[in-house]
């Protein structure tokens, strides 16, 4: 049985370099100035000439209009708490179609679809 005490404990693996999706501590993932970027793209891109580029999120939007007009055009003819839990709806829907929007227009998630390191092919065929 060999048990040597003083033996220097084994180092730690280190990431490889050739991992692009490995964050340095010098990258900063969400800085203002990027975050001011994609808070002015996700208002610029409700356009529907943008949105039809995603389609679900299209769909999401036509129906938080539709939603608001039906809103605005039922406020005077409803009761409070009708118009409370109708306006509530409304508010999320578009909260939905903000968010959707802001995650296209960050650069670090929007129009790079990077596929996960599992997902990936492999290097070299395994042994059989």
């Amino acid at each position: 049985m060999d048990t040597d005490l003083m033996a220097p404990p084994p180092a730690e693996p280190t990431a490889p370099e050739h991992f692009p999706h490995r964050h340095t501590p010098s990258q900063k993932a969400f800085s203002g100035a990027i975050l001011r970027q994609a808070f002015v793209a996700t208002f610029t891109k409700l356009t529907p000439k943008q949105m039809v580029r995603a389609p679900i999120l299209f769909v999401v939007y036509v129906g938080s209009l539709w939603a608001t007009v039906l809103f605005i055009r039922d406020i005077p003819h409803q009761s409070a708490a009708y118009n409370v839990f109708s306006a509530l709806v409304v508010a999320f829907v578009w909260f939905v179609v903000l968010f959707g929007n802001f995650a296209e227009a960050s650069p670090r998630a929007g129009g790079r679809r990077r596929r996960s390191p599992c997902a990936r092919p492999a290097r070299r065929p395994l042994p059989t």
